[in-house]
């Protein structure tokens, strides 16, 4: 464990210029990986919670692997946090914990034991697992994950704040639903991950009293034209979760006069209307940093492109998970009237989730548009 100590205040000129900002996967966050990707199936709308007054921060424990497979997506996050308290009239004492080895609890408890008063973190799904059954919650924490399996009841200060695709899949079956649109066709990932968003995609939309005519499983090794083929043809839209790469193949394959619609792993988060020109009328859910295109995280996005490295720019979905987290810490009780962040809309779900309601999209001419 590797704890390191910062105040951060404004001389950290290089987000001065976002000052009037607030507060998935796709290849921009990496692949689909169990231990980092939030995969728990989601049946309903969770109702809104409130919270009481919170404390401000003295001093947060930001937990986070800084080595190993998930170095590059902490570092992300932790690009994201110090932004978010540079523009910050609130400067607590950051202490950062490599998680990247080492017990998730003694890890907890020695940041406790440092003066920490928020936690924001682990990413690791394993590690949030372990520390939410850890009974040793002392003060506000915010995972940046979701714990494995349904709990049996809350744990008093252990907040899950995720990018989930699940979360994502269910929004995606809604926005359908309202668009008035009855019976799907389903074609997602091979494997296990892709089977779990396949379960949610179902149970949403059946919930949504819609129908699921056919499904299909896709990898890049398929032909996948024959596939496509063999699909009903009485769908009246399609649900398409895949990589870019996929996508661009499987899109010019359907009928284009059904809709489709899909996440933001759609979406690898970068400009390439050369590429993305054969996802073209896709309508896909993704973060408000993503996708602004003149406002507040337009601004930020530009920053980033210039003066943070290219890989925290292929994360930058996690780069705004990190923003938000730091926003939260600031004024979690802020949650209750909805926050505008990075990530999303912002609320609060009953079970201590923080629930994101995303912006969308439509491409055209290779490039997302924001639609309503």
């Amino acid at each position: 464990m590797v704890a390191k100590s910062l105040r951060l205040g404004f001389s950290c000129l290089c987000f001065i210029a976002l000052s009037g900002c607030s507060s998935q996967m796709s290849s921009s966050t990496a692949a689909p990986v169990s231990n980092l990707t939030s995969q728990p199936a989601i049946a309903a709308v969770v109702a809104p919670a409130t919270l009481s007054a919170q404390p401000q921060p003295t001093q947060v424990a930001l937990l986070l692997p800084l080595n190993g497979g998930l170095e590059n997506a902490g570092k992300a996050i932790q690009a994201g946090f110090n932004a978010g308290y540079a523009r910050s009239a609130i400067h607590p004492t950051i202490k950062v914990y490599d998680t990247s080895s080492g017990d998730i609890t003694s890890i907890y408890q020695q940041a406790i034991k440092d003066g920490a008063n928020y936690v924001v973190g682990p990413l690791d799904k394993n590690k949030v697992t372990a520390l939410s059954k850890s009974g040793d919650i002392k003060v506000n924490t915010i995972a940046l994950n979701e714990a494995e399996g349904t709990p049996t009841s809350v744990v008093p200060q252990f907040y899950q704040f995720s990018l989930s695709p699940n979360a994502e899949a269910v929004q995606v079956a809604d926005k359908a639903s309202q668009a008035g649109y009855h019976t799907a066709l389903l074609i997602t990932p091979s494997g296990a991950w892709g089977d779990d968003i396949a379960r949610t995609l179902q149970a949403e939309w059946q919930k949504d009293g819609g129908t699921v005519v056919g499904s299909l499983a896709v990898s890049t090794d398929e032909k996948l034209k024959e596939k496509i083929d063999s699909l009903p043809q009485n769908a009246d839209v399609i649900f398409l979760i895949a990589r870019p790469s996929l996508a661009r193949e499987i899109n010019p394959l359907l009928k284009n006069n059904i809709p489709v619609y899909s996440t933001s792993l759609v979406y690898s988060g970068l400009i390439n209307s050369e590429k993305d020109k054969n996802l073209n009328g896709i309508r896909f859910c993704d973060e408000p940093l993503v996708l602004d295109s003149s406002g507040q995280w337009a601004v930020m996005r530009q920053q980033i492109t210039i003066s943070e490295p290219v890989f925290i720019q292929q994360y930058i979905r996690l780069y705004g998970l990190g923003f938000d987290a730091a926003g939260l810490t600031q004024n979690f009780s802020g949650i209750n009237s909805g926050i505008n962040g990075a990530t999303g809309q912002l609320s609060l779900g009953s079970d201590q989730h923080i629930v994101r309601r995303l912006t969308w999209a439509i491409f055209q001419k290779g490039i997302p548009n924001a639609t309503a």
